[in-house]
């Protein structure tokens, strides 16, 4: 049982207990007065003295409760947003020590427009939830299902392939493909395609919880790109080395989502 079901259960039972204690009270010396059946009950509790003594009062304690459980479950949610925005923002730092270490140890070569975010499943649609390097993107606020393009492709083989296949990252290389190929092949729309126009490629790492593959959650996706700059050797994206660093990274990020109450 929720605290908000036992909170709303403790008002409705201090309003029902003023309710009581002021009519019955009431009643109660009425009663020592004169008989009186069970007509003339019911006719004192609606009479203007009745609503005085216990329907009122009563009415002001369910006012009183429901002005104060508003206030708290506003001052909750305030708190789950900071404790979200706190979160993101560190997987933000996270990803820019990730992206840091990809250029130095892996690349080799001098680039400055490569990206990192991490999309979680909101409904059925995936959306980045924190990222670096995406500050001013145009493709920040894009959406994507499963099997639409690299990271929609990742989180569909994530469910459905069995083992550490659930892992393989995804990887797609804008020189490889034509106009025709993004619609048909990683099922981008025409806003897709306008919005993305300057990433040269991307690589799409499932995310998943630790433990048993078989039985291991998606969390989200992490998503690696690059916005103009092209690799001396784009190829170094489908190598077995770079393909368990992107693993690990995924693996890395799956431990702090966790730790940070984002999954």
């Amino acid at each position: 049982m929720s605290d908000a079901v036992v909170r709303w259960g403790l008002g409705l039972i201090a309003a029902i207990t003023t309710l009581l204690a002021g009519s019955l009270g009431e009643l109660s010396a009425e009663c020592q007065n004169q008989a009186i059946g069970q007509a003339q009950i019911l006719s004192f509790l609606l009479s203007s003295r009745g609503l005085a003594r216990g329907w009122l009062p009563a009415l002001v304690v369910f006012v009183v409760f429901y002005i104060a459980e508003q206030r708290h479950a506003r001052g909750q949610e305030a708190a789950r947003d900071r404790a979200f925005l706190e979160a993101t923002d560190f997987m933000g730092n996270f990803l820019a020590g990730m992206i840091d270490d990809f250029i130095r140890d892996e690349i080799k070569q001098d680039v400055t427009h490569v990206r990192a975010n991490i999309m979680f499943d909101e409904g059925g649609i995936l959306s980045v939830a924190c990222a670096c390097g995406m500050e001013v993107s145009q493709d920040r606020a894009l959406t994507w299902r499963k099997n639409q393009g690299a990271c929609g492709v990742a989180w569909d083989r994530s469910l459905t392939e069995i083992g550490e296949n659930r892992r393989v990252p995804i990887v797609f290389i804008r020189s490889e493909v034509d106009v025709e190929d993004m619609r048909r092949i990683w099922r981008l729309t025409e806003e897709h395609i306008e919005k993305t126009n300057d990433v040269t490629w991307v690589v799409s790492i499932p995310v998943l919880s630790p433990g048993d593959i078989e039985q291991a959650r998606f969390l989200g996706v992490l998503n690696i790109d690059a916005q103009y700059d092209s690799l001396s050797d784009m190829q170094i994206l489908r190598g077995e080395n770079f393909t368990q660093l992107a693993i690990a990274w995924a693996k890395a990020t799956a431990k702090r989502m966790l730790e940070r109450g984002l999954a």
